[in-house]
């Protein structure tokens, strides 16, 4: 059975929670030096703070009584956030790179869907959008004007188009 990563998180979030009991279980069973070293706590507690966004974004994204389109820039924002705050992290260095890697493969020309959802979103618009552009440009070290100028074109192409039709009415 494939082990996948959000089961991995899980896992290691209960075993925070139940690091306590772990470690007397095992001294009163094996009285031995802790096998899980307060550096191995440290990294379990590390990677599952890394993870937890992943997790929330995935369960989010997944939603089936919901719009998820809309959440997908902020989402998508959320993300570049987090991996810009782990870059320094040595222990998740060569994690956050290939990461970001990863990222700039899927997202770093964001699909028109996503540009009009988030846009017509009435707690965004289109200067959110432009905003959410140069956030990722500062963090990316990209210039994402050029995706957010044709989102706006089209987004008043296709607005034209209506107005021409509906004007009248």
């Amino acid at each position: 059975m494939p082990l996948r990563w959000n089961y991995t998180y899980l896992m290691l979030k209960a075993v925070i929670r139940d690091r306590v009991s772990f470690n007397g279980f095992i001294n009163t069973n094996y009285g031995v030096e802790p096998l899980i070293t307060n550096e191995t706590w440290h990294v379990i507690t590390t990677l599952t703070a890394f993870l937890e966004l992943f997790y929330d974004a995935t369960i989010t994204l997944s939603g089936v009584y919901y719009p998820t389109s809309p959440l997908m820039v902020h989402t998508i924002l959320d993300i570049v956030s987090h991996l810009k705050s782990y870059e320094g992290d040595g222990l998740l260095l060569n994690v956050v790179a290939d990461m970001k890697t990863k990222y700039l493969k899927y997202w770093e020309h964001i699909p028109l869907l996503y540009a009009f959802a988030f846009i017509l979103d009435p707690r965004a618009k289109l200067e959110e959008y432009r905003s959410a552009h140069n956030v990722l440009s500062a963090s990316l070290s990209l210039d994402y004007t050029n995706n957010f100028n044709m989102a706006r074109d089209k987004l008043y192409e296709v607005y034209g188009k209506y107005e021409q039709k509906y004007s009248g009415v």
